[in-house]
């Protein structure tokens, strides 16, 4: 009766977890006799069977409860992701969404659906023949700048936890850069940015660079700097471990030590000798998701710059970069580097009329708006449900006694967190956050963030051991349990002889000695 009240659910615990847990309740009870029985009831889903990690129990008779699973087919959203690691307002999108069939069925023109923020804002269908895996995707435009709660829905019972994915990201208003400028006769171009409404530029020299505020940046441009300080190196590497974009520009007077020791540091290419010849402008890694949607189809027609002097750049097998724009040898003109949420762009020539026509060609135009804007996102889409993350929160005015708190529409919880800059702070998603959908991050009334949790993908996937293949793994693994199959007309009988057949045992034998004193009692009154 209570097992008829049983509802799927996306979440699942290994046979060993069940069995080392049900020891530990049961070895706390001192009334108990030395051995339990224990029925584990299940139709064995693969992901869950870890015979081999099933340690030896000393107090438990294990008993493995084969039902007959009645669900065979299943169609689930596997996973959501974005072609670009960039979002924006306005900016036009295609998110990709995988969708599995785990069953035999097939399926035509089911429809799938992204909502964003409560709104419909694209449907498709898909078709998929028996265990097909197939990837949709979902053209949208970012609206306003703010979070953005996203949703993916399909309709398929009776499984239905696992309908629905969902995704978080957030937009900014403006993004904020920090010129630094070094030689005081090669400056950063102040008009790249001037018609950008989205854009907040600054403009510091390096000898009157307030360190401590490279963390209230976005993006950390370096033009022409001479040499870098321990502190300049410290305070950029903390700059980018919180995901700032740095831009570094050398030119002809650059410390070469200096800048090579800092650009190992980096994981990037170093400076080789300083080129005076004329040097070509061949290729544009056009397919790169940071040149997208800057060029039109006839984009080689367009006649590329020509470069009159400026660094050769060394790569090695350590560096961990890619070229964006390259000259006639190959070798790299504007470099990426990224690692992990942070993103290194590397120039091999100042941006001036003396080093060529690049300052006033168009194609300067999208690698500074790409560069400046194409901010990556502060934290995964989602996280998955029951296991521990991290959301990082940047250019917020924390309040450093008031309590943070995780909310959804039916409890809140206070989680661990920590400040990892002046205005940003890294909050712990807490494990026993176990229910797929949106979580919003406040401090007291100030609403910081929002993060999705989605369900485990595995146990979408219908795939059962078979009774034989339980019996090789108890064989195999040398386990000390016993299977009985559910469906047989004796199961109940099995569950009651097996419950009470110590019990009986102690009344018969007890009724044997009875009827034998009786006996011996009989015999000694016939023979008085």
């Amino acid at each position: 009766e209570e097992c008829g009240k049983l509802d799927y659910s996306s979440s699942a615990k290994k046979i060993s977890e069940i069995c080392t847990r049900t020891q530990s309740i049961l070895s706390s009870v001192p009334e108990a006799g030395n051995r339990f029985p224990v029925y584990l009831i299940s139709d064995f889903q693969k992901h869950i069977v870890d015979f081999n990690a099933l340690p030896s129990f000393s107090k438990l008779e294990l008993s493995f409860v084969k039902l007959q699973p009645n669900l065979q087919q299943n169609l689930s959203i596997d996973s959501v992701w974005f072609e670009t690691p960039f979002r924006r307002s306005g900016q036009a999108e295609n998110l990709l969404v995988r969708v599995k069939n785990h069953g035999n069925n097939v399926y035509t023109d089911v429809p799938v659906r992204l909502t964003i923020n409560d709104s419909l804002k694209s449907v498709s269908t898909v078709s998929l023949e028996e265990n097909q895996t197939a990837v949709l995707s979902m053209g949208f435009t970012n609206a306003k700048a703010g979070v953005q709660k996203a949703k993916v829905d399909l309709d398929d019972y009776p499984m239905s936890f696992d309908n629905n994915f969902y995704a978080s990201w957030k937009l900014k208003e403006t993004q904020k850069v920090l010129v630094v400028e070094g030689n005081k006769g090669k400056p950063f171009p102040k008009d790249l940015y001037a018609d950008y409404s989205e854009l907040q530029v600054n403009y510091q020299t390096i000898d009157a660079l307030d360190l401590s505020v490279l963390s209230d940046y976005d993006v950390l441009i370096i033009n022409a700097v001479a040499k870098f300080s321990q502190g300049l190196q410290l305070q950029i590497s903390d700059f980018l471990k919180e995901g700032g974009v740095l831009w570094l520009i050398p030119d002809e007077k650059a410390d070469v030590v200096s800048w090579n020791n800092f650009l190992g540091l980096l994981s990037a290419p170093k400076l080789g000798k300083w080129i005076t010849e004329d040097r070509e402008l061949l290729k544009i890694a056009d397919e790169h998701y940071f040149f997208k949607s800057a060029f039109l189809k006839n984009r080689n027609k367009v006649k590329l710059p020509v470069i009159k002097s400026s660094w050769q750049l060394r790569s090695s097998l350590n560096d961990n970069s890619e070229n964006l724009i390259e000259y006639r040898d190959g070798s790299g003109f504007l470099i990426l580097v990224e690692n992990e949420n942070s993103f290194v762009y590397l120039l091999s020539s100042p941006i001036n009329k003396a080093n060529g026509d690049f300052y006033r060609h168009p194609l300067l135009i999208p690698v500074a708006w790409n560069l400046a804007l194409n901010i990556p996102d502060e934290s995964p889409l989602y996280f998955p449900c029951g296991e521990s993350g991290s959301v990082e929160i940047k250019n917020i005015t924390f309040e450093r006694e008031a309590d943070v708190e995780i909310r959804s529409k039916e409890e809140s919880f206070i989680p661990t967190w920590k400040f990892t800059g002046k205005k940003s702070a890294q909050v712990y998603i807490p494990e026993i956050l176990d229910k797929a959908g949106f979580y919003d991050i406040f401090q007291g009334d100030n609403f910081l963030s929002a993060f999705a949790l989605n369900s485990e993908s595995k146990e979408s996937d219908l795939s059962y051991f078979t009774q034989k293949e339980i019996e090789s793994g108890i064989s195999e693994f040398g386990l000390n349990a016993n299977i009985l199959a559910s469906e047989s007309k004796e199961f109940k009988r099995t569950l009651i002889d097996n419950e009470l057949g110590e019990k009986l045992t102690f009344w018969f034998i007890l009724l044997a000695l009875v009827f034998l004193l009786m006996e011996i009692l009989i015999i000694r009154l016939i023979k008085d």
